[in-house]
């Protein structure tokens, strides 16, 4: 892709995952690597997809690591945790319904986990394929 960039590995922060679900980050740094994030993270999970069938065919086994490109995926995943808890106390406020924009698996996970202690808002995904969102729903 002509792009000139490095990459190192470092752990998963707790904040982003689960304790079940750590793993490396293998996180590319340089300058003007937009073309690798892409359209809502498009290109980049098709880069990973693409690194961890490679991974997984020379290993033989199941690795478990995520791709990332200048910290991308850790600020998205602060931005949407703060939409989450910001749209949850819009939810309780008002006890009406709020549906979030459509956004990928990784995207929505972040949110229910956001929210999953919440005392006054519940989550639920609804929709099918690219336009499935997030819901919050007041609880009762």
């Amino acid at each position: 892709m002509g792009l000139d960039a490095d990459v190192g590995i470092v752990p998963q922060s707790e904040a982003e995952v689960d304790e079940d679900d750590r793993a490396l980050v293998l996180n590319i740094v340089g300058d003007e690597l937009g073309a690798l994030i892409g359209r809502q993270n498009e290109t980049l999970s098709a880069l990973e997809f693409v690194t961890r069938l490679m991974v997984n065919q020379q290993v033989h086994t199941r690795t478990n690591f995520v791709v990332d490109v200048n910290g991308y995926r850790a600020k998205r995943a602060e931005s949407l945790r703060k939409l989450a808890l910001r749209m949850a106390d819009q939810v309780a406020e008002s006890g009406r319904t709020v549906a979030l924009e459509p956004m990928p698996p990784a995207e929505r996970r972040i949110i229910h986990l956001a929210l999953r202690d919440h005392a006054k808002v519940g989550t639920q995904s609804v929709g099918e394929g690219d336009r499935r969102k997030v819901t919050l729903v007041p609880k009762k």
